[in-house]
């Protein structure tokens, strides 16, 4: 059987980074399936560049809503005085005092490039067929957007640059692509 082509949208990275239903252990098995004969994973420039350059925006709206989620720590007046409310607001406590360590944990992580999802991405990314920046495509992709045609927003380049890389990259055959929303 052929292998299969794949191009993931930079978006669908960048989720990676938010509070989205996107499970990580995707990317391990994306991982194990990025190989010869099963997935070929096609990777231009372009979206590298746009996750660097979108990762942080991402990770500090993540990091805001994170932190202003809190934990109910008023306890009505009939619960108070039990062993149980003492051992609820020792939990919060120490709730609290985890989230403060997990927030500058992720922090640091964040600004070595060492958090689980960055890591993987790194391990996916060295698996891909990547593409460098073409002066030629980006030309294409110019004309395209400046007659209109999609894929991308009204004088956005990125997506047709992108396009422009994977019809010039990816051998002919069914095309099938999913636009987010549908």
């Amino acid at each position: 059987m052929p292998a299969l082509h794949l191009f993931i949208d930079t978006n669908i990275f960048l989720n990676f980074y938010s509070f989205s239903d996107d499970k990580l252990e995707i990317l391990d098995e994306l991982i194990v399936l990025t190989a010869p004969g099963q997935i070929i994973l096609h990777l231009p420039k372009q979206v590298e560049n746009e996750l660097k350059r979108n990762r942080e925006s991402k990770l500090q709206v993540a990091l805001s809503d994170f932190k202003k989620a809190q934990l109910p720590t008023g306890v009505p007046h009939h619960m108070r005085g039990s062993e149980a409310a003492r051992q609820y607001d020792e939990a919060v406590k120490s709730a609290e005092q985890a989230k403060r360590l997990l927030i500058a944990n992720a922090i640091a992580l964040a600004l070595s490039d060492e958090l689980e999802v960055d890591q993987k991405l790194s391990r996916l990314f060295e698996k891909a067929t990547r593409y460098p920046e073409d002066d030629e495509l980006y030309q294409k992709a110019l004309v395209r957007m400046n007659k209109g045609n999609p894929p991308g927003k009204a004088q956005s380049i990125g997506d047709r640059y992108i396009w422009e890389t994977l019809l010039a990259q990816v051998p002919n055959g069914d095309l099938f692509y999913r636009l987010e929303g549908w």
